[in-house]
C-alpha cells in the first residue's frame, strides 16, 4: 500500500484508507468552492448529488475510524 500523509509508519496506522480519502474528494472540492466562490448563492445541482451520496460515503469513513480507534487502543495496551 502506498504510504500517505495520514500514515505515520512505526507509530500508528493511517486514519483513513486512500480509497476513503478519494471517496471524500468531491465533498472537499465542494467545501472549497463554497467557501471561496458561492458565499450565499448555492447551486442545488451541485449539492443534491453530494447529499444523496452522503450515506454511501459515510460507511467507509465510519469503518476506517473504528479500525483506527481499535488500532490505537491496541497500541496503548501494548505500551
Amino acid at each position: 500500500m502506498k504510504e500517505s500523509a495520514l500514515d505515520i509508519p512505526g507509530l500508528r496506522p493511517p486514519v483513513l484508507r486512500p480509497a476513503t480519502v478519494k471517496a471524500l474528494d468531491a465533498y472537499l472540492a465542494f467545501r472549497h468552492r463554497f467557501r471561496n466562490l458561492y458565499l450565499f448563492d448555492l447551486e442545488p445541482t451541485l449539492i443534491l448529488p453530494l447529499l444523496s451520496a452522503a450515506p454511501i460515503a459515510w460507511e467507509p469513513v465510519r469503518d476506517d475510524l473504528a479500525a483506527f480507534a481499535a488500532a490505537v487502543e491496541q497500541i496503548a495496551a501494548d505500551i
